[in-house]
C-alpha cells in the first residue's frame, strides 16, 4: 500500500512538474536547465548575442540577417 501511495506521489509530482515546463517560453525552459550561477550566467550572455540553441536552430546557414 505505501509503495502505490509513492508510486502515486510521484507521478502527481512528475505531471504538475511537467505541465509548469510547458508553460513556460523557450528562453525560460534554456534558462531552467543550468546547474549552477555560472552556467546561468553563460546561457544569459548566449541569449544576449542570439547564440542560444533555441535561437540558432530555427536559423538557416545563410541568414541574411548575420550580415547587416
Amino acid at each position: 500500500m505505501v509503495t502505490m501511495q509513492s508510486f502515486l506521489k510521484s507521478a502527481k509530482h512528475w505531471f504538475i512538474k511537467q505541465t509548469k515546463r510547458a508553460a513556460m517560453s523557450e528562453e525560460e525552459r534554456y534558462l531552467s536547465d543550468s546547474i549552477d550561477l555560472v552556467d546561468f550566467e553563460a546561457r544569459q550572455q548566449k541569449i544576449m548575442y542570439g547564440q542560444a540553441p533555441y535561437q540558432i536552430n530555427g536559423r538557416h546557414w545563410l541568414d541574411s540577417r548575420q550580415y547587416q
